[in-house]
C-alpha cells in the first residue's frame, strides 16, 4: 500500500528537465562567458573620464603633394621679388646724368616745379652749373657760372638750358632737352628760396628729374 502511494506521488511529479547537452549547451556557456567578459571591461573603465576621441585621419596624397606645391610657387615668387629688389637698388645707385650740349628744342611742353632753399653765400652745383644766391630781404643776388644778376621777390631767370642723357649700368635709360627757369620768393631764415621750373622736350619720370636737383638744397615738388 505504502509502495503504490509513493508510486503515486513519484507519478504525479514533474521531471525536473537534464541538463543542456550538446551544442547548445555550449552556445550557452559561450554567451555567459562573453557577457562576464563585457561587464569587466565596462568595470575598467572609470566612470566620468570620457572615451579619448577617434585617431585623426591621415592626409590624402594629393593634399600633401598640393600643399608641397604652393609652398614651392611661395618659395619662387619671394626669391623673384627679392631679385627684382635688388635690381632696382642698384639701377637706382647707378644711375647717371650727364648734360651735353646745349638744348636745340624749340618747345618744352612739360614742367616740374620745385620750391628750393638755396644756402645763402654758398656754391651750388646744378648738373653742370655753378650756382651762388646772396638773398636780401627784397632782392637775391644770383650768380650762374660766375655771372651775376639781381632779381627781385617775384622775377624770373633762365638758369640752364640743356641736353640731358640719363643712363644706367652704363646703358642710355633716356635722353631729353631740359630748361631750367627760377623764380625769387624771397627770404626763408637765412636761406634765398626759389622756384625752379623744370621744363623737358618730352615727358621724363618724377623721379629721374630728382638726379638735376643739388644734394645740398632743401627742395620739394609743388
Amino acid at each position: 500500500m505504502s509502495e503504490n502511494a509513493n508510486s503515486g506521488d513519484r507519478a504525479g511529479e514533474t521531471p525536473s528537465p537534464p541538463p543542456a547537452t550538446g551544442a547548445s549547451g555550449e552556445i550557452l556557456q559561450e554567451n555567459s562567458a562573453a557577457e562576464a567578459g563585457e561587464m569587466q571591461q565596462e568595470s575598467a573603465i572609470p566612470k566620468g573620464i570620457p572615451p579619448a576621441p577617434p585617431a585623426a585621419p591621415e592626409p590624402a596624397p594629393a593634399a600633401t603633394a598640393e600643399r608641397k606645391s604652393t609652398h614651392r610657387g611661395l618659395k619662387i615668387a619671394l626669391a623673384v621679388i627679392v631679385v627684382v629688389a635688388v635690381f632696382a637698388v642698384a639701377a637706382v645707385a647707378t644711375l647717371n646724368v650727364e648734360e651735353t650740349t646745349a638744348s636745340t628744342a624749340m618747345s618744352y611742353p612739360y614742367t616740374v616745379t620745385y620750391d628750393v632753399l638755396f644756402p645763402n653765400s654758398e656754391v651750388v652745383r646744378l648738373g653742370n652749373v655753378e650756382i651762388l644766391a646772396i638773398p636780401q630781404a627784397d632782392k637775391v643776388t644770383l650768380s650762374v657760372n660766375k655771372q651775376p644778376v639781381e632779381l627781385a621777390i617775384g622775377e624770373m631767370q633762365e638758369i640752364s638750358a640743356k641736353h640731358a642723357v640719363i643712363r644706367t649700368f652704363g646703358v642710355q635709360v633716356v635722353a631729353f632737352d631740359f630748361k631750367i627757369d627760377g623764380t625769387y620768393r624771397g627770404m626763408v631764415g637765412d636761406r634765398a628760396d626759389f622756384y625752379l621750373a623744370f621744363q623737358t622736350s618730352q615727358q621724363v619720370p618724377a623721379f629721374l628729374i630728382d638726379q638735376l636737383l643739388p644734394r645740398n638744397v632743401e627742395a620739394r615738388p609743388v
